[in-house]
């Protein structure tokens, strides 16, 4: 018999086992996002691109890639799509020339600020009925299985 203080996952968790359910949440919310960001023309992926480029006022598109864990052909076409619609700016690096940079254009950054407000009242609905206590708690537990998974 396996001890369950040992950690093993089989035993130690009933089910559905926790790996199960982040999964499940995170799709979720990803579904959930997905669907308010529509009224805004964008998806999830075009909303996180504009995100970190509006953080960062300008980024390679090397690193949007990296950040997003995308393709980098799949950014450039994520790309076309914001640049057509005037979102975003892509110009030649002045330091290196075979460098893409990509700053955000002040409608892209309109449309940060409108989504974000939109994702905001997702989050708020999710939460409704939570004590601060329960998002508190929540916080510190993923925050602690984050740090569970990371290389020391």
């Amino acid at each position: 018999m396996t001890d369950p203080q040992a950690g093993d996952a089989t035993t130690f968790f009933a089910p559905p086992h926790p790996g199960t359910l982040l999964r499940s949440t995170f799709r979720a919310m990803a579904d959930a996002a997905e669907h308010r960001l529509q009224s805004a023309g964008i998806n999830l992926s075009q909303w996180l691109a504009l995100k970190l480029i509006a953080q960062r006022q300008r980024v390679c598109v090397r690193d949007i890639s990296d950040e997003l864990e995308m393709d980098p052909g799949a950014v450039t076409r994520l790309l076309d799509r914001l640049e057509q619609r005037d979102l975003v700016q892509r110009s030649r690096s002045t330091i290196d020339r075979r460098v893409v940079d990509v700053a955000i254009t002040p409608g892209g950054t309109k449309l940060v600020c409108d989504a974000e407000e939109t994702l905001s009242a997702l989050w708020a609905e999710a939460f409704a009925g939570w004590t601060e206590t329960d998002r508190t708690n929540l916080a510190q537990l993923l925050g602690r299985l984050n740090e569970a998974f990371r290389p020391s």
